[in-house]
């Protein structure tokens, strides 16, 4: 749904022609985000009777990539109301819009990776602690773990690690 608003010449100059597709992304992110939550909290009594801590330690992982994500949508939101404002000034302070545009996009990015890495550590943790208590066949949870890994880990490591990350996961 964000594609059109990144595209080639950047968010400062489409996000406005887009606003309703970055509410409704943020709205997505925020439901979406909230799933690891409910896994958590719905299965923390049947987890607490393997492991008291890990049961803990689902639910804080899922608190945090939620707020992550909070935070993460709140740049998006920044974002598109920087272009707003943008497209109401016109081209009369160009170069004031795009030095903002490069404070709140980093921000957004670093919101982003943080909000990555905290779902897939959160999602690790899941299958790593089916997989260790038998909870479900250990092909099933291997999978998952192993997916969990390939899926959410190597943008946010790269760019914590200063790898950039087309050398990482190509985009299409």
């Amino acid at each position: 749904m964000l594609h059109p608003v990144i595209a080639s010449t950047g968010f400062l100059t489409n996000a406005a022609d887009h606003a309703f597709q970055v509410r409704s992304a943020v709205l997505l992110l925020f439901f979406g985000s909230a799933i690891p939550m409910c896994i958590a909290i719905a299965g923390f009594a049947a987890f607490r009777e393997y492991s008291q801590g890990m049961a803990m330690w689902l639910v804080t992982l899922a608190i945090d990539a939620f707020s992550l994500q909070a935070f993460d949508n709140s740049a998006l939101m920044a974002m598109l109301t920087l272009s707003q404002r943008y497209a109401e000034a016109g081209t009369a302070k160009l170069e004031s819009f795009q030095a903002l545009a490069l404070v709140v996009g980093s921000a957004r990015k670093w919101a982003h990776y943080s909000a990555l890495l905290a779902v897939g550590c959160w999602m690790f943790s899941l299958f790593a602690f089916l997989y260790r208590y038998r909870m479900v066949p250990h092909v099933l949870a291997g999978f998952g773990a192993i997916a969990s890994l390939i899926r959410s880990e190597p943008l946010p490591c790269a760019a914590f690690l200063a790898i950039h990350p087309k050398h990482v996961w190509p985009s299409h």
